[in-house]
């Protein structure tokens, strides 16, 4: 069960990196401070809105169904990075889902609050820097799958440890 945990202040807040761009909205009461249980539904590919959360502690996956209504793995994202329906920023929807692998604390920003914080430069580049990172990561994980076989993948996985590969 999602929960908004309004001051209970998660140690260390305040030296968080994108803290001094938001701290006026922060102690304002305009972003929230949630909690969420492993399992719990953060973001329904169905909902309105974007739910641009920040992790502060925890693990989602987020994932979408094809038209066939398999369940393919979109992003897993940890602490200290955004998500949520991203690509709605964007004119587009990939119609995902945002589940808590593990208990999670974040910062939840409505729609309208993060569209005013994206006009701030440092805050739009902290952001960029934090989805164009996995981007990165989900780029170079297709073009391994189009390059090479599933046995080069396969041995390359064990070969390099699977911890070693990000």
């Amino acid at each position: 069960m999602i929960q908004t945990v309004r001051g209970e202040v998660e140690t260390g807040i305040r030296e968080l990196e994108i803290y001094p761009l938001i701290a006026a909205h922060y102690e304002a009461g305009r972003i929230p401070l949630c909690k969420a249980q492993a399992g719990d539904c953060i973001a329904d590919a169905g909902d309105s809105g974007c739910h641009i959360i920040y992790l502060l502690r925890g693990d989602v996956k987020i994932f979408s169904f094809s038209y066939k209504g398999r369940r393919m793995l979109l992003d897993q994202v940890g602490r200290g990075e955004f998500s949520g329906h991203i690509s709605k920023l964007r004119g587009f929807n990939f119609d995902s889902t945002i589940v808590a692998r593990s208990d999670c604390m974040y910062l939840e920003f409505s729609d309208d609050l993060f569209q005013e914080l994206m006009g701030d430069p440092a805050f739009a580049l902290v952001f960029y820097r934090s989805t164009s990172k996995r981007t990165y990561h989900m780029y170079r994980k297709t073009l391994s799958l189009n390059l090479f076989s599933l046995e080069e993948n396969a041995a390359f996985y064990f070969l390099m440890g699977a911890g070693a590969i990000q």
